[in-house]
């Protein structure tokens, strides 16, 4: 029994393409996030990937997002993370406006 669809070739590509949700903002610099990789950060703090890796294990390290089995750093959530580790003397913690170290 023929019913008219054998002899076509579903163009899986364009099928794909229609299915891709589109973002629905267009990025601004409001909302644009940057982000970094594991490897970039490790370069940015001049400390190993696998250094990196224990302080996310150890919870030491700054914020992190998980998509999958990829891990990365918002750039927002690093500048916070230096913040935090900034010293004018060994025993003094720079403090920012909101009284926080």
């Amino acid at each position: 029994m023929q019913d008219g669809y054998e002899n076509q070739q579903p163009d899986y590509l364009a099928y794909c393409r229609s299915k891709t949700k589109r973002p629905t903002v267009s990025p601004t610099e409001e909302n644009q996030v940057v982000h970094l990789d594991s490897i970039q950060l490790a370069r940015r703090l001049n400390i190993s990937i696998k250094s990196l890796a224990r302080m996310r294990q150890e919870g030491t390290g700054p914020r992190f997002l998980r998509i999958g089995a990829r891990v990365i750093y918002r750039l927002s959530d690093v500048l916070e993370f230096e913040q935090s580790r900034l010293y004018e003397a060994v025993d003094t913690p720079v403090v920012n406006e909101g009284g926080q170290p």
